[in-house]
């Protein structure tokens, strides 16, 4: 079967956003869970700044989505099927 898929031009060019890929392929996160365990894995501090537009970017490619949940509508992100095709090629490359 001939996959549909195209590969959006985002350019993976730090680890940061590295990181932000594997940490969704493992499972879907909260923002604030994505910051803490980059902080952990990179060993710096990650500001919402870092994160958020990243998050953006990969929302309007429709690779990752987001599902509101608790009182306060925290937004947990999981790749989408493309946004899974999208991390598994990233990965292939290395």
């Amino acid at each position: 079967m001939i996959s549909s898929f195209i590969m959006p031009d985002i350019k993976i060019n730090n680890m940061l956003k590295f990181y932000t890929l594997c940490l969704l392929a493992t499972e879907p996160k909260h923002g604030y869970d994505l910051m803490k365990e980059l902080e952990e894995r990179l060993g710096r501090r990650i500001s919402a700044s870092n994160v958020y537009p990243f998050l953006s970017t990969l929302r309007k490619n429709k690779l990752i989505k987001f599902n509101k949940i608790g009182k306060r509508d925290k937004k947990i992100y999981n790749l989408t099927t493309d946004g899974k095709n999208f991390t598994k090629d990233m990965f292939n490359k290395f």
